[in-house]
């Protein structure tokens, strides 16, 4: 079992791992991340904006990808809806071109 111990104001993440009954403290990889391979992630600190506040926040990896927050998982799912929109409207705009009413097919 591991665990971890982050310190925003110092900016330090440590972690631990239980060993025959006592905590041994763990080495971070050359990203300065901790394997947690219980949960098969990683967690690291991430400088960057969450809720509009930039700092360093305590984030995890999931092999080597940042694990996204829910706040980042709608700016995706928003971002993609108004691709899909601007795909439409290029395509209704060529069906027009071609002399093809969108609203008819």
């Amino acid at each position: 079992m591991s665990i971890a111990d982050w310190d925003p104001f110092r900016v330090q993440l440590e972690a631990f791992e239980r060993i025959q009954g006592r905590y041994q403290p763990l080495t971070a990889d050359p990203y300065g991340r901790f394997h947690v391979f219980e949960m098969g992630i990683e967690l690291g600190v991430w400088n960057g904006r969450y809720q509009g506040f930039p700092a360093d926040w305590l984030r995890a990896w999931e092999k080597g990808r940042l694990v996204s927050t829910s706040e980042e998982l709608a700016d995706i799912q928003a971002q993609g809806a108004e691709t899909e929109k601007q795909h439409a409207e290029r395509l209704a705009a060529r069906l027009r071109e071609l002399g093809v009413d969108p609203d008819s097919v």
